[in-house]
């Protein structure tokens, strides 16, 4: 009878000491929580270990940063896709490359000069083909719920703190922290890792095939690491180098699939490419299937 007493009086003790610790430090429990959905996500879904990166979709074929694109390379089989988020002039995160709206639509002015709104009333498909008409700019959420949830998605951001700390949290209320890979500098590190330290990043400071890139790569605790061609005897070198310091490495890049099939079977984990509707095939023929989605 008394160990139940005392199991009674241990779970009164812990209930309140949770309680008090969700009103003294709430953001602090909200972080541990994100970051357990976090865990337990990247044991639910089963990611590509290697593959094909599309950056900014199937361009070749279909409008840069759309939804229209991003599809299309799911359909291919493509292991990830690569885009460059940034923010319009009320704060919300838009995928695009450029800075400015006028190549890949049918507006002029800045991205960060103009709302959501005025964004999404531009056709980002005409350019491309006219069975495109009509084609919206997408925003980083609406990526990230088009998506199935085993393909890597690559943010790359191209600002600092405060953009690193805004999509680390489109990405935690998202609960996609299993499958987004940051590819960023130290000060958006810094920011994302403010929401949550967990995330997996891919270090963009001071990107080069060099040891100094390596070790800083290593000393930002990041998963991910970006090297870049001809797919030589050097670039092997700092390939080695960089998988036996334990680190992802993405190719950056090619359109070539004897290129790609050559980068594959040297070691690398992913190559970025354009062309994925070829290069899928290519790391087929280098032992790499290609994504057949479950979720």
């Amino acid at each position: 009878m008394k160990y139940k007493w005392l199991i009674l009086l241990l779970a009164v003790f812990v209930a309140v000491g949770v309680g008090v610790l969700v009103l003294t430090q709430p953001d602090r429990v909200k972080k541990a929580l994100n970051q357990g959905v976090g865990k337990l996500q990247e044991t639910r879904y089963d990611m590509p270990a290697r593959g094909i990166c599309a950056r900014h979709g199937t361009p070749l074929t279909h409008p840069d940063d759309t939804l229209v694109s991003f599809r299309r390379a799911v359909e291919v089989g493509a292991h990830m896709i690569k885009f460059v988020a940034q923010p319009c002039e009320d704060g919300e995160m838009i995928v695009m490359r450029d800075p400015e709206v006028d190549r890949t639509t049918n507006g002029k002015g800045r991205v960060q000069d103009l709302t959501l709104a005025e964004i999404k009333a531009l056709d980002a498909g005409t350019w491309k083909n006219k069975e495109f008409a009509g084609t919206q700019v997408p925003t980083l959420r609406e990526v990230l719920r088009a998506m199935p949830k085993d393909i890597w998605i690559v943010v790359d951001m191209r600002h600092g703190r405060a953009v690193g700390r805004e999509v680390a949290r489109i990405v935690v209320a998202e609960r996609r922290q299993h499958q987004v890979i940051l590819a960023c500098s130290s000060e958006a590190i810094a920011g994302a890792r403010e929401v949550d330290p967990s995330l997996h990043i891919c270090n963009m400071q001071g990107q080069a095939n060099s040891q100094k890139y390596i070790d800083a790569t290593i000393a930002a605790k990041a998963d991910f690491i970006q090297l870049h061609g001809p797919p030589d005897d050097t670039f092997k070198t700092w390939l080695d180098a960089a998988k036996k310091a334990g680190l992802k490495v993405i190719y950056f890049g090619t359109d070539l699939p004897d290129e790609a099939k050559k980068v594959l079977e040297m070691g690398a984990d992913f190559v970025v490419t354009h062309n994925a509707q070829v290069l899928v095939d290519a790391a087929v023929d280098a032992g790499v299937p290609r994504l057949v989605p479950r979720n």
